[in-house]
């Protein structure tokens, strides 16, 4: 062993494999965003334990995300609060933020599922999560048009229709008058202006 480059000679190989450089660097990745689910699930109880005692009645919590957490290594704050938001606003929460650390978090916006069940029963009309009425030609639609390979290769005429009868008037471009602030009165004026008398 050479104490100058910390190596054995001995153990000489001619290439290097790239994913060992990497493998720290994932393993830190990996530990950051278990913290940071940690602290999500911790999140989501005490969103539900709010919901538990106060009956439903209050429909809202606020969390104040640790700066720092006995036992975990340090982590950055702001990093772990955008992931939080992200995640809640994907889980169909309405967050709201506070600088430094602070979290609104509101379900108040939500229609139960019982509820909307009830509401299609007596109207015949189906409402999503936020209260917007659902159609079935709508879902059809948003199925199709997600998919932009069904777009580009459908050849139905329903995703695009056009009108071939429209009445087709088309004004002269000799017709034209701009409406722009340099119309030919104020320019007239301003020439006016600055002629010599």
């Amino acid at each position: 062993m050479n104490i100058f480059t910390l190596s054995d000679e001995n153990d000489l190989t001619d290439k290097i494999n790239l994913d060992d450089l990497f493998e720290k660097k994932r393993e830190i990745s990996e530990n950051k965003l278990h913290l940071y689910n940690k602290i999500l699930n911790r999140i989501h109880s005490k969103i539900k334990m709010t919901s538990r005692q106060n009956q439903g009645k209050e429909q809202f919590c606020w969390y104040l995300i640790p700066e720092m957490m006995i036992g975990v290594s340090r982590y950055n704050v702001a990093e772990c609060t955008g992931y939080i938001l992200r995640k809640l606003r994907e889980n169909n929460f309405q967050v709201r933020y506070t600088n430094p650390n602070l979290i609104f978090i509101s379900w108040q916006h939500w229609v139960p599922g019982y509820v909307r069940q009830e509401y299609k029963k007596q109207t015949g009309q189906a409402i999503d999560g936020f209260g917007n009425e659902v159609s079935e030609n709508n879902n059809k639609g948003t199925k199709e048009s997600s998919d932009p390979n069904n777009l580009l290769l459908n050849k139905s005429d329903s995703s695009i229709k056009i009108d071939k009868n429209k009445n087709k008037d088309f004004n002269s471009v000799k017709n034209y008058k701009p409406s722009g602030i340099y119309n030919n009165d104020l320019l007239q004026k301003i020439q006016d202006k600055f002629e010599p008398k």
